[in-house]
């Protein structure tokens, strides 16, 4: 069972020291996070949060994109994240910062079922990531439903 637990990946992006500077380069982010540049830029595409400055072709990271770019890394590889599910936790972790109320009532373009307030905060965060995955998991079932009805 995946599990999620934002404490693990805020603690994950404290244990890497990041200079004390404005910006950072490809580079030298890709070394603090532990990973290849052109997988820097393949999340750029992929999480809209990511968006380094951009000046005469080069890309400009700040302290809060690498902390950013730790969090994504720790729900990817540590949590086993799909990509779906780690934006789909990211955009949750940063609804909640933002809203202070929950509602109960669904939005016209929301298709979960409201649910009750889980008391134990870890128990919802284990939920919203498991959500996130399994819709993941039915995109992949319908592509691969519609690639064998091709060649019926």
């Amino acid at each position: 069972m995946v599990t999620n637990n934002l404490e693990n990946s805020q603690s994950a992006a404290q244990d890497v020291e990041i200079p004390n500077k404005k910006y950072f380069m490809i580079g030298e982010v890709a070394k603090m996070c532990g990973v290849k540049t052109h997988v820097l830029r393949y999340w750029e595409g992929q999480f809209p949060q990511l968006k380094p400055s951009k000046r005469r072709g080069r890309r400009y990271y700040q302290r809060n994109d690498v902390l950013l770019i730790l969090q994504i890394n720790d729900l990817l590889n540590a949590q086993r994240f799909t990509v779906e599910g780690a934006i789909a936790q990211l955009s949750d972790k940063n609804a909640k910062s933002t809203s202070s109320e929950t509602s109960l009532v669904p939005s016209d373009n929301q298709t979960e079922l409201p649910c009750a307030p889980v008391e134990n905060a870890a128990s919802n965060i284990d939920l919203l990531g498991l959500v996130g995955s399994l819709k993941s998991l039915l995109k992949e079932c319908q592509s691969f439903q519609s690639r064998v009805k091709e060649h019926l």
